[in-house]
């Protein structure tokens, strides 16, 4: 059963807990997440954020203190505002 959470160069146990899964990852994820379509939807929000230079974080959450964390997400509110609604929407769907 394929598993598209495994990746080249993962740690070895990971990769090999991973294959010994007994249930298909994608249709657990369907279910927990309403559906095909809203799974579908999802994956295209997350290329979008992905492609968008100004929405990475600078260094990993984990590391930041609540202030930053803070500072970090008004700018990316900021930076998803100056965007044109239409753009993220037609370039989503």
């Amino acid at each position: 059963m394929g598993n598209p959470l495994i990746q080249p160069g993962d740690n070895p146990d990971i990769t090999k807990e991973r294959n010994a899964g007994t249930f298909d990852v994608r249709k657990m994820a369907s279910f927990l997440y309403g559906g095909d379509d809203k799974l579908r939807r999802r994956a295209e929000i997350l290329a979008f954020v992905k492609s968008k230079p100004e929405l990475h974080d600078p260094i990993p959450v984990e590391f930041m203190t609540r202030e930053e964390r803070i500072d970090n997400a008004a700018r990316k509110v900021s930076s998803i505002s100056i965007l044109e609604p239409t753009t993220i929407f037609n370039q989503v769907q």
